[in-house]
């Protein structure tokens, strides 16, 4: 979002709130729930990537995997990279 668009829309808030302040509170509403959801975006981004680190510890740590242990960490790692792949600021694409 812009900044122009930013302000456009609390401008659209303020008004809202001048002609209907009973709106306030469902506002508010709106506002915890955008939060609460992010939050549960990033608390899954943060298991996802501690899987990450967590597979990659593994299998540094053993020496001697099989082929099957090999290709079912390295499959788990790059299923969780995946799933975030478009909402990083890394270029995935190189």
């Amino acid at each position: 979002m812009t900044a122009e668009e930013e302000q456009r829309l609390l401008f659209q808030v303020t008004e809202a709130c001048k002609e209907n302040p009973n709106m306030f509170g469902r506002m508010v509403q709106a506002c915890t729930y955008g939060i609460e959801s992010k939050i549960a975006e990033e608390r899954a981004r943060a298991s996802d990537f501690e899987t990450v680190a967590v597979a990659y510890a593994a299998m540094l740590d053993r020496k001697r995997l099989s082929a099957k242990d090999r290709n079912y960490f390295a499959d788990l790692i790059e299923s969780k990279l995946r799933k975030w792949s478009n909402k990083t600021s890394m270029n995935w694409g190189a």
